[in-house]
């Protein structure tokens, strides 16, 4: 048993749509099909009648919905107690960071807030970006600091949620250099019909991301996928070995570029431009969070977005910037 298989069942008997209760609990309708019809293999009942349209439960399924609902609520209720006590501090702020942003990010951003703010208590919990977002949605975190593209939002409700930007990256392809000092996987070459690649799986945010540029490699390359993960470390440490050519967020990698143990592999037009956000529930009104969230509204020039105090000109803002300007998207 999973208790999301219970928190999914209880979106469709309220939605009384797949396509709906899938987009409502963050997740493609296939999977969350899979997901109905495990807990009705748990239950040993058929929970939905799918003769009907709109969806309808069967019988079982209604006496199932009830019980559902009230385990919900007190598993909940007892998660809420014990996060309570657990948190120390009533104004401790807990974060969900996606694993890169915690490493790489995280301790400078609050160290600026807490250069306006004063000490701030902070929880981080470093996770994918599918159960941060969760964590968020779920009330089991204070703020949601994550990548974006334009190309592929979150899907979070906007009336219940706010975003504010506090920084930029950019995903840059990258190899071990050559005794020459030319990288031993080339994109740029020509000659380079087949590529060897460290690749982000297709489910992760950064795969989402990247998928479009493998894409248009795979026009006229042959694409050789050497290893699959989640992991921007683990991309960052196959490449490191020479496995192949692997996309990695900039401020990862600044020192290893500096320093030449990796050397771009491709185009400035292979980079892709992702922004830092923070998102928020409205409905939390934790003093801390609103004393959070007004300093970074302060920080904001109009139109731009907000940004954390250090995050105005980074070197991967810089870069990002001049990839854009070389492309003609400046």
């Amino acid at each position: 048993m999973d208790i999301r298989w219970l928190e999914d069942f209880v979106a469709l008997a309220d939605t009384r749509n797949f396509s709906r209760a899938a987009i409502e609990r963050h997740v493609t309708q296939p999977a969350f099909s899979r997901r109905i019809r495990a807990l009705e293999a748990w239950v040993g009942a058929e929970l939905v009648d799918r003769s009907t349209y709109p969806t309808a439960l069967t019988a079982a399924g209604r006496l199932f919905r009830d019980q559902a609902a009230d385990t919900l609520r007190q598993l909940h209720d007892a998660r809420g107690v014990l996060r309570g006590r657990q948190r120390g501090a009533p104004d401790m702020l807990t974060v969900a960071a996606g694993h890169t942003l915690a490493v790489t990010f995280y301790a400078r951003w609050m160290a600026s807030l807490q250069k306006s703010l004063g000490p701030i208590s902070s929880r981080l919990v470093a996770t994918n970006v599918h159960d941060a977002v969760l964590a968020l949605v779920e009330s089991g975190c204070d703020l949601l600091l994550c990548y974006s593209h334009s190309q592929f939002p979150l899907e979070l409700d906007q009336t219940r949620h706010a975003s504010l930007l506090v920084g930029r990256d950019v995903l840059v392809p990258v190899s071990i250099p050559g005794p020459g000092g030319a990288p031993v996987h080339d994109l740029k070459s020509r000659r380079a019909r087949s590529v060897h690649l460290v690749a982000y799986s297709p489910t992760s945010y950064l795969g989402r991301v990247t998928d479009p540029v493998l894409h248009g490699l795979s026009k006229t390359s042959s694409l050789k996928f050497q290893c699959i993960t989640d992991r921007s470390e683990a991309v960052k440490a196959m490449v490191l070995e020479g496995f192949g050519t692997g996309w990695i967020p900039k401020s990862m990698i600044a020192r290893d570029l500096a320093e030449g143990r990796l050397v771009l592999a491709g185009a400035e037009r292979l980079c892709v431009d992702l922004q830092i956000r923070i998102f928020r529930s409205l409905e939390n009104r934790k003093p801390m969070v609103d004393r959070v969230w007004e300093l970074l509204n302060q920080l904001t020039p109009p139109g731009l977005g907000a940004r954390a105090p250090d995050a105005v000109d980074t070197p991967a803002r810089r870069s990002a910037t001049k990839f854009r300007r070389l492309s003609g998207d400046a």
